[in-house]
């Protein structure tokens, strides 16, 4: 972990294929690295500042929509601009339906620093090509990414279920990333897959 007086704008490089970490960053975006670097590394990569439209290494362009809770904490919303990079045709009749999903990378924020870094799978898997193209392309030390089965974290950890959050957690001697799927427990959906990825800090 870089001490926050050593922090410089090289720490930052966002990268759409740059690994998961855990405990320590994604998408080349570290946990605990404070905010107005962030800000000023993410100057870099506006293509349409009147839209807040943004595109990073290997990424698709994508809108920045900011939130801040009462708490204090902001969220730095990252979604897909082009709604047509999600593939909803091939499940929807219309893109305003609910469940596509167009979030694409989210940094929360609190005390001014990175907190959590997480990512989503936004686009449905088009069977001509075999791949995932638009969404956030990390992967795990151990090769796992979106659009993986859940169970393939299995090999490298333990996960536990929480029914009322709706996501999985890994044994604590892995940590440092929590994993979205079906919603539902494996035991109910054995073939779901990775629909989110977020690093949090130790």
């Amino acid at each position: 972990m870089v001490m926050e007086n050593y922090w410089t704008a090289s720490d930052i490089e966002i990268n759409w294929k740059a690994p998961v970490i855990p405990y320590s960053s994604l998408a080349g975006i570290p946990i605990g690295a404070p905010l107005y670097l962030l800000e000023k590394n993410l100057a870099r990569y506006v293509v349409d500042e009147k839209n807040n439209l943004y595109q990073f290494e290997e990424s698709p362009v994508l809108q920045l929509r900011e939130s801040i809770e009462d708490s204090g904490s902001r969220y730095l919303c990252f979604s897909i601009y082009e709604k047509s990079l999600t593939n909803w045709n091939l499940v929807f009749d219309s893109p305003d339906n609910p469940s596509v999903e167009t979030r694409a990378l989210v940094v929360s924020i609190k005390e001014n620093k990175v907190l959590i870094v997480a990512a989503w799978l936004v686009d449905f898997l088009d069977e001509t090509l075999g791949v995932y193209r638009n969404s956030y392309q990390g992967k795990l030390q151990h090769g796992v990414k979106l659009g993986d089965r859940v169970d393939a974290m299995l090999s490298i950890t333990d996960l536990e279920y929480d029914s009322n959050e709706e996501l999985f957690y890994p044994d604590k001697n892995y940590g440092g990333l929590i994993v979205g799927g079906a919603p539902g427990s494996l035991e109910d959906f054995p073939d779901q897959i990775i629909l989110s990825m977020r690093v949090t800090p130790p």
